[in-house]
């Protein structure tokens, strides 16, 4: 097997911190969207509620874009 090019070892690390950074924020827009459930103003639950979903659309992204990187 040929050894990897600094290329593709850069591509293949930074597909790997795009994975972790995408599970973090789908593990906090989850968390965000847990706290829902305790009793808040509804303005409050309005936020929580948007910024979860941001977290989770960006975690996903980051997701699926470190899935792509390291192919």
């Amino acid at each position: 097997m040929p050894a990897p090019t600094q290329e593709t070892s850069h591509k293949s690390r930074d597909g790997l911190v795009f994975l972790m950074l995408g599970w973090f924020f789908v593990i906090f827009g989850l968390l965000v969207w847990l706290g829902l459930l305790w009793p808040q103003a509804a303005e409050g639950r309005i936020v929580n509620g948007m910024a979860g979903a941001i977290l989770l659309v960006v975690g996903i992204s980051a997701i699926l874009l470190g899935r792509y990187s390291r192919k």
